[in-house]
């Protein structure tokens, strides 16, 4: 199967090789782009993106290739390919991630929609030629959509992405390390400045925060204060052994017993014994 595909794709090759240079010689008037599409013959077309959405997922599902989009109306192309053409196509369903990433194709999906647009797979490949095979089509097409020509990315469609330049400016930050003399000037610049008073004693008062230990006696009136908040004292009494506890509010006794508040309640409102050993008031 794997020398059936090769082979078909070298012949292929050969014969649009072949009438590029036909066109070239011969039809110079003629739309080169147009004749060399027409020879290609895709594995599968889906005429509407759209209606036919199910099958593209279910049938490229784990399936690496190269795909082409083709506006319906203008005639107009993009070249992709993916280690995983069905999960790739998703996110061309994806409304949020059309929205949020940079792309002429994302940008001619959420104007003219799916239906407007054919889906095709002009062939699956092994992981390790998808470049080759995708630069191939991108040569041969000169697909409009595509806003670079070249292939020079990992695997996948980063390489294809078209970023903003705020997105370039925010890349060209990540991972980056200063150098000593950037590293000197930033501490001298920090060392000249003056912290306002407000700022000072708002960093104190969370580092206090952050190391204060009640004392018993403010452990007491919290306590307390909780007590008056969460009503009265829950009394758990173990109906074997005769013994009470008490607790400053049910959830401190739902806690003890390891059962959930709502659950402590509904025991509260029963009178039925928990676990046929506790009753709770």
């Amino acid at each position: 199967m794997v020398y059936k595909l090769c082979i078909t794709s070298l012949v292929r090759d050969i014969l649009n090789s072949l009438l590029t240079l036909e066109i070239h010689i011969g039809f110079k008037s003629r739309d080169v782009n147009s004749d060399l599409f027409l020879f290609i013959t895709p594995l599968l077309v889906y005429s509407n993106a759209d209606i036919e959405k199910v099958a593209i997922f279910k049938n490229n599902r784990g399936k690496a290739g190269v795909y082409c989009w083709v506006n319906s109306e203008s005639g107009k192309r993009y070249v992709g390919s993916s280690i995983d053409l069905g999960r790739r196509f998703t996110q061309y369903f994806n409304l949020k991630h059309l929205m949020k990433v940079h792309m002429r194709i994302y940008k001619a999906l959420l104007k003219h929609g799916h239906s407007k647009f054919s889906l095709e797979i002009l062939e699956y490949c092994a992981f390790d030629c998808i470049i080759e095979r995708e630069q191939y089509y991108i040569d041969l097409l000169k697909p409009e959509y595509n806003t670079l020509q070249i292939v020079g990315s990992p695997l996948g469609y980063k390489h294809t992405e078209e970023s903003s330049p705020l997105e370039n400016l925010r890349l060209l930050g990540t991972g980056r390390k200063h150098s000593a003399e950037a590293i000197a000037k930033i501490k001298a610049a920090r060392l000249g400045s003056i912290v306002p008073e407000h700022i000072r004693l708002k960093i104190s008062c969370s580092k206090l925060k952050a190391n204060l230990k009640h004392t018993e006696l403010a452990k007491l009136k919290i306590g307390a204060a909780s007590l008056a908040r969460n009503g009265a004292i829950t009394y758990v009494t173990d109906m074997e052994t005769g013994k009470t506890n008490e607790y400053a509010s049910q959830r401190k006794a739902a806690l003890e017993l390891n059962v959930a508040p709502l659950t402590l309640s509904r025991y509260i409102l029963s009178q039925n014994l928990y676990k046929g050993r506790y009753k709770i008031t």
